[in-house]
This record gives structure tokens, C-alpha cells and sequence, in this order.
């Protein structure tokens, strides 16, 4: 039986903090008020602040137990992208469609906005991301912001997603969250898309959705392998040079 060391028993964590008892404290409604909320036009223009868009709507989201209806409701409700965008940010952080909503502390849509050109794709959150709320706490930041800079990439040019949005637990299936990541490619249509750590049966997964014409895969190691091995910085730094060829 396979086994997380990092894993946490959640009911022997300290109380959690109003936003996450608010979450807990709503109940699960029927579709059709999803496809109503779906109709929701954001009040503002989405700014520079990364963490800015989960305010931008402004209604009581509902919980989300059926992903692949959700989104189909999504495509239909608007046509355009920032009120999907938003909106999807809303559905993965009031997801309910598997047993990891029981057991995370955060879920994590991922940073960046749908205008970046590079889609970063990591493995499986930490333990300090799941108690954070953010992608690579910790000195992951600033380990991957001296490979992008090194590349002169610029921040606003990247969205960093994890393959699942919650952090797995053991025995617990969470294949449907490839659902929420494809709906990021497609509304992101990167240039490239960069894939971190992951196994090969996730990376099938991935190039068998509906990747973006001319654009670019790219597999890699761990950035967390290479923080642990710092042996392994060169062949990460190899493998990421590809991108200077795309612009």
C-alpha cells in the first residue's frame, strides 16, 4: 500500500481559521444553482495582484461535486475568458468531488494569471503548500525565480499549477482533477508547457488532452529532486533551456 510521509491526519491539526470553517460550514447544492452563480459578471478588471482574482466575483460559491458537469455549465454560462477564469478559480477552491476535500487544509488553483505564455506542471503539493495556500513555499520560490530570471523570463509570463489541486492522501482517487488542469490549458494556451516530476502515466494524461496547436512539451525533473540533489541543477537547467527557443 503506498504511503505519503508527508500525509497529515487532519483532525490532529490545530482548529482551522475562519476561512476554512466557512468553507466547511457550506452545504452542497443542485446544478441548476451552479448554472445560475455561473451567469455572474466579475465587478472589476482583474489586476496585477496575483492572489487578486479569487475576490473579483462577488456571490456565495457553490460546492462542486460533479467536475465534468461544472465545467460544462462554465463553457455555456459566458464566452469570455476572464469571467471563466474566475469563475474556475471559484470551482477548485469550493471542490467537494472527491475524498480529498475531507483531508486538505488548502486547495491550490495554482499562480499566475491566463495571460502567461509558460505553464509550469508540478507534482503532488507539499506539506508547507498545503498548510500555506500557495504554489512553492518556502525556498522553492526562490530557487525556480533564479532559473526563470536566468532564462529572462518574466513572472507575469508564468502560471504554476500542481497536477492535482488538493494534497493527495492515501487510497483516496483523484484522477478527475485532470479535469480542472486541462480547463487551464485551454484557457491558458501556453507556448509551452513544462512538466515537473511527474509520473508517466500523469504525463500521458496531459498529451492527451487538447494541448494547443505549435505548442511545446517539455518533461524535466523535480524541482524539489534538484533542491534535495544539488547535482541535478544541470540537467534541470538542460532541459529548461529548450524554452529560449520559444517566443
Amino acid at each position: 500500500m503506498w504511503v505519503d510521509r508527508d500525509y497529515i491526519d487532519p483532525h490532529a491539526l490545530p482548529a482551522p481559521s475562519k476561512l476554512s470553517q466557512s468553507k466547511q460550514s457550506q452545504s452542497k447544492i443542485d446544478q441548476s444553482s451552479l448554472k445560475t452563480n455561473l451567469n455572474i459578471k466579475p465587478t472589476s478588471k482583474l489586476g496585477t495582484n496575483k492572489q487578486a482574482a479569487p475576490s473579483v466575483l462577488q456571490f456565495n460559491a457553490p460546492r462542486i461535486t460533479n467536475i465534468q458537469s461544472s465545467l460544462n455549465l462554465l463553457e455555456q454560462a459566458s464566452s469570455n475568458h476572464l469571467d471563466k477564469w474566475v469563475k474556475l478559480r471559484e470551482m477548485v477552491q469550493h471542490c467537494d468531488a472527491c475524498e480529498l476535500s475531507k483531508t486538505r487544509i488548502y486547495p491550490i488553483f495554482g499562480k499566475g494569471e491566463y495571460t502567461a505564455k509558460y505553464l509550469f506542471i508540478i507534482e503532488n503539493l507539499t506539506r508547507e503548500e498545503n498548510f500555506e495556500g500557495t504554489v512553492f513555499a518556502g525556498p522553492m520560490n526562490k530557487f525556480l525565480a533564479s532559473f526563470l530570471a536566468a532564462l529572462k523570463i518574466k513572472e507575469q509570463d508564468v502560471f504554476t499549477s500542481h497536477y492535482y489541486k488538493c494534497k493527495l492522501a492515501p487510497e483516496i482517487n483523484a484522477d478527475d482533477c485532470i479535469l480542472y488542469l486541462q480547463a487551464q490549458i485551454n484557457l491558458i494556451k501556453p507556448k509551452a508547457i513544462i512538466l515537473m516530476g511527474l509520473q508517466d502515466d500523469q504525463i500521458a494524461r496531459i498529451k492527451n488532452a487538447n494541448i494547443p496547436e505549435h505548442c511545446t512539451v517539455i518533461e524535466t525533473i523535480s524541482p524539489y529532486l534538484v533542491l534535495a540533489q544539488p547535482l541535478l541543477k544541470k540537467s534541470l537547467w538542460n532541459d529548461l533551456k529548450q524554452l529560449y527557443k520559444i517566443t
